[in-house]
């Protein structure tokens, strides 16, 4: 099956139980669905050729749904749902007269911070997110019917309005999926990071592996479960939750953390550039608590409490391991 089935199931007199055997072929080949979305949009524009609207006005709106089309193909080329919601757009009545003639379609809201910047956002169920630094979060002005579908790239915390019959699903920029129905949970997902963690605060959480396996991990409170990019596996781990969020309190905890990410938590708090001297510094475990009120404190306590040495060059800091006497 392919752009065959995919003419096939756009055609008027299919047997109900033919075009039920195709949608199920369809969803299950997720890659298709963009095929499907563009052709029945061509459907759709050549059947009202003739009626009296004008040429221009038909450009206008092809082009825009083809425009959104590809616009979240790019930004969720990974995820089945995204699909699923671009082929309700696609298919959805069309309106005549005084009424707008293509679908009507949410916008996506993309919210973003900087370094050492933090935002508190309202989604459109009243679901309350903190994104921390040099972060992005995407989603709809509107949700749908049946999901409630965002995008992730850096670190949040969320608070989720509860909703039994519509779930939360966090995409993040790696094969891992967030799905919730209500519940408080925190993922960091940064692309220069060698894991995705997920980590439950209260509730209950849904992390699913989008690979051949399509592995799903329901965590409980105070578990974490990290996806590790390099083996493509995960990990669960018992944390201490209050610490893993203390960033929305201006908190950094750290406990038996390899240096490599202490450095890029603290880089993303403060606008400076690590450099270390050797890759065996990289991996010391470090275990403290910045209040980062100010550089130079967190400095000053990074060298008291490890065999670290820094120097601080323009806005470069250079780390060293302290010499033994």
């Amino acid at each position: 099956m392919s752009k065959e089935t995919i003419e096939e199931l756009l055609g008027e007199d299919i047997d109900p139980k033919k075009k039920k055997q195709l949608v199920n072929w369809l969803f299950k080949h997720p890659e298709h669905l963009e095929t499907y979305a563009l052709l029945k949009a061509k459907k759709v524009a050549k059947s009202v050729e003739t009626n009296t609207i004008g040429k221009k006005e038909l450009d206008e709106g092809y082009n825009k749904i083809l425009r959104r089309i590809r616009r979240r193909a790019i930004l969720k080329r990974s995820g089945i749902a995204a699909s699923i919601v671009m082929l309700m757009a696609l298919s959805a009545n069309l309106y005549f007269g005084n009424q707008t003639f293509f679908p009507k379609t949410s916008d996506l809201v993309q919210v973003t911070t900087t370094i050492g910047e933090k935002k508190n956002i309202i989604l459109p169920d009243g679901t309350q997110v903190t994104l921390n630094a040099n972060s992005q979060l995407e989603y709809p002005e509107a949700f749908n019917d049946s999901l409630r579908e965002i995008s992730l790239n850096g670190e949040a915390y969320f608070k989720v309005v509860r909703n039994e019959h519509k779930p939360l699903l966090v995409n993040t920029n790696s094969p891992i999926k967030i799905r919730v129905l209500g519940t408080v949970f925190n993922v960091k997902s940064y692309p220069e990071e060698k894991h995705v963690k997920t980590t439950l605060v209260s509730g209950k959480v849904e992390v699913i592996k989008q690979d051949k396996s399509n592995d799903a991990i329901i965590l409980t409170p105070s578990q974490q479960a990290v996806y590790h990019k390099d083996n493509r596996k995960i990990n669960i781990e018992t944390v201490k939750s209050e610490d893993v969020i203390s960033w929305k309190h201006d908190k950094l905890i750290f406990d038996e953390t390899p240096l490599s990410e202490v450095i890029l938590d603290l880089e993303r708090k403060f606008e400076v550039k690590f450099k270390v001297d050797s890759a065996e510094l990289l991996n010391y475990k470090f275990t403290g608590t910045f209040n980062t009120i100010a550089l130079e404190d967190v400095l000053r306590l990074l060298s008291i409490s490890s065999p670290i040495e820094y120097t601080l060059l323009d806005n470069t800091i250079i780390l060293t391991q302290k010499r033994t006497e």
